[in-house]
């Protein structure tokens, strides 16, 4: 989920940015500067990723074996999952286990195993950043990446306008 405006309700599931520690990949060779265009826009969007507390622990038990499978190294998994941590803010289920029925209800007949993921968008006001058709007709915005990039790119465009 992403939002480049302050949470619906009262409810700030994590501390502000700048409380957080430094997003940093922690690299035992020490922190890397983004590789990508696309990551030093986000670093400077003002844009607010988040995701529900489950999501973590489902990547930690799944990401190792997904590796596997494409031949990727192992050894970074931990550490990258360490880093999105800092991106993405967790959700903790407080927040969203009270929109479970209506999330599965939403869900339906495809996989109701992601309603953590609407229950804490429909919480938080959010619209979801997905590429999984499930989520599409649930009643929230639905984002893909290459709609991400381009409102990213609009954000970096106005925000060097407002430099000059």
């Amino acid at each position: 989920m992403l939002t480049s405006r302050p949470c619906a309700g009262n409810r700030e599931p994590a501390s502000e940015p700048n409380d957080r520690a430094r997003c940093e990949y922690p690299h035992p060779r020490g922190p890397r500067p983004p590789r990508s265009p696309f990551a030093r826009i986000v670093r400077g969007s003002g844009v607010r990723f988040f995701a529900p507390d489950v999501a973590f622990s489902d990547a930690r038990r799944f990401l190792p074996e997904l590796l596997r499978k494409r031949g990727v190294p192992v050894t970074d998994a931990d550490a990258v999952l360490l880093w999105l941590e800092h991106v993405i803010e967790p959700v903790p289920s407080e927040i969203y286990d009270s929109l479970e029925t209506v999330a599965r209800r939403r869900l339906r007949g495809r996989d109701e195993d992601d309603w953590p993921i609407l229950a804490s968008a429909l919480a938080l006001g959010c619209p979801v950043w997905t590429e999984d058709t499930d989520f599409f007709g649930c009643g929230i915005a639905v984002w893909t990446t290459a709609r991400v990039e381009i409102f990213l790119e609009a954000q970096e465009t106005r925000r060097q306008a407002d430099e000059e």
